[in-house]
């Protein structure tokens, strides 16, 4: 059965090891029970590896003015094409239908028990074929225009 793969584009990848080598949810994601129901592989991407600067410049002020610094849409379009679509072999044209791409932000829904189980239910089933993508923002937030597009 096909894996189902959870990209995270985040600053700091070294976070998400643990997940994997640790407790219920590693056991899970190393699919140690072996009882064919598929496995869930967890990438994460480092942002600032698409970056020329490193962490320096993955931050602009906001397009418009504002204040604070967002994480810019073009290194963030970079690590979604470069770090996911193209080694996930996935079609950019036909990205929206390949990858359920999710921003957790404070402006979203409230992440509580049901939402969580309805999260489940729609995207951890393997039913399901699109993969994950998870976007873990930094600073004051994420680019709008990159939002909307993807």
């Amino acid at each position: 059965m096909k894996s189902k793969k959870i990209w995270i584009m985040t600053m700091f990848p070294e976070y998400f090891t643990p997940l994997k080598e640790y407790g219920v949810l590693g056991s899970a994601l190393r699919n140690e029970r072996g009882d064919g129901t598929g496995e869930f592989e967890v990438i994460p991407v480092s942002i600032a590896d698409f970056n020329p600067k490193g962490f320096k410049g993955v931050d602009s002020s906001p397009f418009g003015g504002g204040v604070g610094m967002i994480m810019r849409a073009d290194i963030l379009k970079e690590v979604l094409v470069e770090g996911i679509i193209k080694p996930g072999n996935y079609n950019l044209d036909k990205i929206k239908s390949e990858l359920h791409i999710v921003c957790p932000a404070p402006r979203g829904k409230v992440w509580c028990h049901d939402e969580a189980v309805k999260f489940a239910n729609n995207h951890l089933d393997f039913s399901n074929t699109k993969d994950i993508v998870f976007i873990c923002g930094r600073y004051e937030g994420i680019d709008e225009r990159f939002l909307e597009h993807y």
